[in-house]
């Protein structure tokens, strides 16, 4: 996978996914994959990405968190259960409390689960759309095949 993009200084570390080389050079001709689903592990770093542009400016956040938060975000395989997100950030080292580690898991999952409804609804909303659309279409072959039975 290459889409191309030059990066500049540390911006890499935004970019989370990428487009596919049929994708890149087919252009409007791409078909794509049935299962084009942004999976849950997709989700989870676009969430965290977030989170860590999101600290800076919100103002309730403790300063710690503040801080915090972009640094975890910028970690590789952050995990995405509680259990084993609270031993990640242990092995983190002794600069993190018990209370911050808390606070970071309650901020990046509450934009985790809001994301995961939005991508929940928009998939229902194409699938709804995908319906009607085949619908439709066996609507008209059986008026189509009905009158050329006539």
């Amino acid at each position: 996978m290459d889409c191309g993009k030059i990066f500049k200084g540390n911006d890499y570390n935004k970019h989370t996914s990428c487009i596919s080389e049929a994708e890149k050079y087919q252009g409007h001709l791409y078909q794509g994959s049935k299962n084009s689903k942004e999976t849950v592990a997709q989700i989870w770093l676009r969430s965290c990405a977030e989170a860590a542009e999101r600290a800076a400016t919100d103002g309730s956040l403790s300063p710690e968190l503040q801080r915090l938060l972009p640094v975890i975000c910028s970690l590789e395989n952050i995990p995405r259960k509680k259990k084993k997100f609270d031993n990640f950030m242990k092995n983190q080292g002794d600069r993190l409390s018990q209370q911050s580690s808390e606070g970071a898991w309650n901020y990046i999952s509450a934009i985790f689960v809001a994301n995961k409804e939005a991508v929940e609804k928009a998939s229902a909303a194409s699938n709804s759309k995908a319906a009607a659309k085949k619908k439709t279409t066996q609507a008209a072959k059986k008026v189509s095949f009905s009158t050329c039975n006539r």
